[in-house]
């Protein structure tokens, strides 16, 4: 099992829609033994806002140009060429609300979240905008973040009382602790 601090933002650099199939190819081709069969991201956020899962969580991806930082990071990857045009608006509340769900489950904190560009060997300006700080003037993350806890305050609302579900509450309070605390 690894151990997941980090969470890095990244942009595809391709204008164009539906890129999931061509990045595949391209990642497969490019690193055929890391990923035979996939690509280097662990997510893909498309310009609608939809999520297509990459690599599992578990799984190390190549997509920092670091590989120190490969080995505790997932990489999530936005649709497009931020040069030439700005992330939509979907794909912002995509990118907060998958954040929020990552760092609860890992336990990452804010600061652990860093775009491409500030983890990478050699320079880069990958994601060529400032997804962090978009995220909060936006009040997205905050946003994404009340939404979780509301979740998580109704999963525990209801649980019933029985002895398995006392360590699911834990669980849940602990969560919840978390993201009030240190996020």
């Amino acid at each position: 099992m690894r151990i997941i601090t980090t969470i890095v933002y990244h942009h595809t650099g391709i204008s164009g829609d539906n890129q999931a199939e061509g990045i595949i190819r391209n990642h497969t081709a490019k690193w055929p033994m890391q990923f035979p069969h996939g690509m280097a991201y662990h997510m893909l956020i498309e310009k609608s806002g939809k999520t297509i899962e990459g690599r599992p969580e578990f799984s190390v991806g190549y997509h920092a140009g670091n590989w120190l930082t490969n080995l505790v990071s997932i990489g999530i990857a936005l649709e497009g060429n931020f040069i030439e045009h700005k992330p939509t608006e979907a794909q912002l509340d995509s990118l907060a609300e998958e954040t929020i769900d990552i760092c609860t489950r890992n336990k990452i904190r804010w600061e652990n979240v860093r775009l491409h560009r500030d983890v990478r060997d050699t320079p880069t300006t990958c994601p060529c905008v400032d997804l962090k700080r978009i995220l909060e003037k936006t009040g997205r993350i905050e946003s994404a973040k009340q939404k979780k806890l509301e979740q998580l305050r109704n999963v525990k609302k209801y649980q019933s009382s029985f002895t398995v579900n006392i360590l699911r509450n834990w669980l849940i309070e602990r969560k919840i602790s978390f993201l009030e605390t240190q996020f």
